[in-house]
């Protein structure tokens, strides 16, 4: 109990400006920061490189990154943000589309494929609202699924939502 409102303490902040756990039950989202762990990097350290595999997201806690699509900066990460969540929607480890590079001290919170998995086992009430908003949120990257990745992504989500909604009428029954 003390470990879980100290991991809540912790990461309120990171966790309350990621749009798929909002509306997650309360034991999701203590689930969810007791399982983040984080990382420190010095400025010119590599988070992520392109067309690695990744199974994990990151948020910046502090600090800032840049995000390099074949070496040229596309975007700066700050404090509160987020990437890599695709990671984390795919059933098998997922090409990175973009190297993460530290430009400055950075503090980032991990949360890996396997833990997210873990929490929506354990609370799979959570399950169909979260994938909801993640398919939504990968919906807008590039406007309604016009590349391969997110329309594989979008896939494998509608399929987890059916998969849910079957169980659930299930358990009615």
């Amino acid at each position: 109990s003390l470990k879980a409102e100290i991991s809540l303490f912790q990461h309120r902040e990171v966790l309350s400006r990621v749009d798929f756990f909002r509306g997650a039950p309360v034991g999701f989202i203590v689930e969810v920061s007791m399982r983040l762990s984080s990382k420190l990097f010095l400025p010119g350290d590599y988070v992520i490189r392109e067309d690695d595999f990744g199974t994990e997201m990151f948020f910046v806690v502090s600090g800032s990154c840049e995000c390099l699509v074949k070496r040229k900066v596309v975007r700066k990460f700050h404090a509160n943000d987020m990437f890599g969540e695709i990671a984390l929607l795919k059933n098998e480890p997922v090409r990175r589309t973009a190297s993460i590079k530290s430009e400055l001290y950075s503090e980032l919170v991990v949360f890996h494929k396997t833990d997210f998995l873990d929490c929506l086992a354990i609370h799979p009430s959570a399950a169909k609202g979260v994938y909801k908003v993640m398919r939504e949120k990968i919906e807008g990257y590039t406007g309604a699924n016009r590349n391969k990745l997110n329309r594989s992504a979008s896939l494998d989500i509608k399929s987890k939502i059916s998969l849910i909604e079957h169980e659930e009428e299930e358990r009615e029954r």
